[in-house]
């Protein structure tokens, strides 16, 4: 049997997808791209606003009008009923077991391969934070951590299969905590408690993938944790981060039950370009959160212009039914919502022109990653986005590059 994944939203979504597919194929089914006949559509669908759930939908809903055959199996983070779904699997961390319930292995088993450079690593899901916009808490439960070895084991096949760079990733990366089996030089054991620095530290030291990327990271984590900001001199740790921000107003912060204000962010900003100057952050920031006033508006301007991010990922606030965000007072209109997204938009690009023009002259490493229009793309470790003409196949490959202003995309 064919079976096809059609993935929306996160990394955590796009890991447990290389997961599944991973298993199914070992238990004989077919995995297609979307050119392919398919027999199976695994939607993993994705809640975080309403856009997303609608795109959800609308995956569903293309998929049926392509192949009306088809059998699809709805999972992730959507709760929704439609009559294009025909199975719905909300048990994520057993999907497989649940998908062979439905559709019995063909028997006829095989290895899975994919052609990548990076991939997803999940090491955790679920979060205790609770913010008060955020379903996908209650759609994912509490945090739950995956075992070190687990972790470890994935990584090195991950090293052995060609890949260059992992991106480690969950809900909330900075509550992982997980027990681990120690064998002591006496010949004894004992059980060691380890969190998020623990276990890089352990990546770092037994597994030998090129580049390790952090994905979304909270910034509590790192100001009760300074070791971690020493862990990026290590070279094979990629000199980026997504630290989330939400807003730059201590108001909606404490509204939207974040556990930090802007002067702990700014600090831990400042603490990495200290050690590290060409850095690169990326961040997520709301706008028009229940309350926010025009002076709360221009303090997450202020903020993010102080953390010369490389990137800005903007959200207009989207009431999530059940949430206590959705039944606060003082809901902001939409115009509002656009307005202020609109100008933050042009705060984004006038930083990545800024970062952009900082990078011109230095070295960076860059894995290349794929070709378009004559020209080879890659990444650099800071998440630049270059460009360059080479007779050479470079692709999957980290090349240390002196950065021109023709290079950068």
């Amino acid at each position: 049997m064919n079976v096809l994944f059609k993935t929306l939203g996160c990394r955590l979504n796009q890991a447990e997808e290389y997961e599944y597919k991973k298993a199914l194929a070992y238990e004989g089914f077919l995995i297609v791209s979307k050119d392919d006949d398919f027999d199976i559509a695994v939607v993993n669908t994705c809640s975080v606003t309403h856009k997303a759930d609608r795109e959800s939908r609308q995956a569903i809903r293309q998929l049926k009008k392509k192949n009306p055959d088809v059998k699809v199996v709805m999972t992730g983070c959507c709760d929704f009923n439609i009559p294009e779904v025909e199975y719905y699997i909300e048990d994520k961390e057993n999907f497989v077991e649940r998908f062979l319930d439905i559709f019995p292995s063909p028997k006829s088993k095989k290895e899975f391969t994919i052609n990548k450079n990076r991939i997803n690593v999940k090491i955790q899901t679920g979060c205790d934070n609770y913010c008060t916009y955020c379903i996908t808490t209650h759609r994912r439960g509490p945090s739950r951590s995956i075992d070190p070895e687990k972790i470890i084991s994935q990584i090195q096949d991950i090293g052995k299969n060609g890949f260059k760079e992992i991106v480690i990733t969950g809900v909330n990366i900075g509550q992982y905590e997980s027990g681990f089996h120690q064998i002591r030089l006496d010949g004894g054991h004992s059980d060691v408690r380890f969190q998020l620095l623990d276990l890089l530290k352990l990546i770092l030291e037994k597994t030998k993938i090129e580049r390790v990327r952090l994905s979304s990271i909270n910034p509590e984590y790192i100001f009760k944790n300074q070791e971690f900001i020493g862990l990026f001199k290590d070279p094979r740790m990629c000199q980026h981060l997504h630290l989330s921000l939400q807003s730059g107003s201590d108001k909606i912060l404490k509204s939207m039950n974040r556990h930090y204000d802007s002067a702990q962010y700014l600090k831990v900003v400042k603490s990495f370009y200290q050690l590290y100057p060409d850095f690169g952050f990326t961040t997520d920031v709301i706008v028009g959160f229940p309350g926010e006033t025009t002076a709360d508006y221009a303090d997450s301007t202020d903020l993010v212009k102080k953390c010369k991010f490389l990137k800005l990922h903007i959200f207009r606030y989207s009431p999530r039914p059940g949430t206590p965000a959705a039944e606060m007072d003082d809901q902001i209109d939409e115009p509002t919502k656009a307005e202020r997204a609109t100008e933050l938009e042009q705060v984004n690009q006038e930083l990545k022109q800024e970062f952009q023009k900082r990078m011109i002259g230095k070295n960076l490493d860059v894995l290349f990653e794929g070709e378009r229009d004559g020209y080879l793309l890659g990444t650099a470790g800071n998440f630049l986005k270059v460009k360059i003409k080479s007779k050479k196949d470079i692709k999957n490959q980290v090349i240390n590059l002196k950065i021109k202003k023709e290079n950068i995309i």
